[in-house]
């Protein structure tokens, strides 16, 4: 046999792959619930101490999952157990999310999330972290449903923890609002201007505030507010 003549790194790559194999040919469980695996070797790397190493590099496995699209929208779902949380998340609120009682107030587990938000029927806002107590780099993205075209009456906002936080950065589009200094919330603030489905904003962050980047469809949708405020 001629194992003994493979590098270490070659070796390493070998084991890994066929970890990697393992773990996608594991079924995984419906949305809303903790990841799991009805094979056993998939559930321990999935399951285990981040630092054993095969966790970090296939964590996110759960994003090729069948059922990808977790659901927000009451308490049903305990997603603040669950870890690490699902990549994409359908956001319909069950009650208007205002700046005193956020739809939802994020940490570092929901770093690289996709959420879609449905304002259908709720006002939606979004709390992010302190940027302090999350990696440099931490980001998340906001997409408008389909289910929230046309509507004209809810609003949707992200705003930071505190006021002393900031977001600077630009919403494109038919919107073309610059994202000041001294900004700690936007939002689409559909009296002016009804939502579109696929108007988006994503935010990262520098490690001491945050920054600003999306596309509105309709003039005058985007509105910003120095304080926290996500409504006119």
């Amino acid at each position: 046999m001629k194992v003994l003549l493979l590098g270490g790194e070659v070796l390493i790559t070998m084991i890994i792959d066929r970890a990697k194999r393992r773990v996608f040919s594991g079924q995984l469980t419906k949305e809303g619930t903790n990841l799991k695996s009805n094979n056993k070797q998939a559930e321990k790397l999935l399951s285990g101490n981040p630092m054993d190493g095969l966790y970090v590099r296939y964590g996110e496995i759960i994003s090729n999952s069948e059922n990808n699209i977790a659901v927000l929208n009451d308490t049903t779902y305990f997603y603040e157990e669950q870890f690490p949380l699902h990549k994409y998340w359908n956001i319909s609120p069950s009650a208007d999310g205002t700046v005193a009682n956020p739809t939802l107030s994020l940490d570092y587990r929901w770093n690289k999330a996709v959420l879609f938000i449905d304002i259908s029927s709720y006002a939606a806002t979004i709390e992010l972290p302190d940027p302090t107590e999350v990696p440099v780099g931490w980001t998340i993205k906001f997409i408008l449903s389909e289910a929230s075209q046309d509507e004209a009456t809810k609003n949707f906002g992200v705003i930071t923890h505190d006021a002393n936080t900031d977001m600077q950065g630009y919403i494109g589009g038919g919107a073309d609002i610059a994202v000041t200094k001294q900004t700690s919330s936007v939002y689409w603030d559909t009296s002016d201007a009804a939502a579109s489905g696929g108007d988006w904003c994503e935010v990262i962050t520098d490690g001491t505030g945050w920054y600003i980047t999306g596309q509105a469809a309709l003039a005058n949708s985007v509105d910003i507010a120095n304080g926290r405020d996500v409504t006119t």
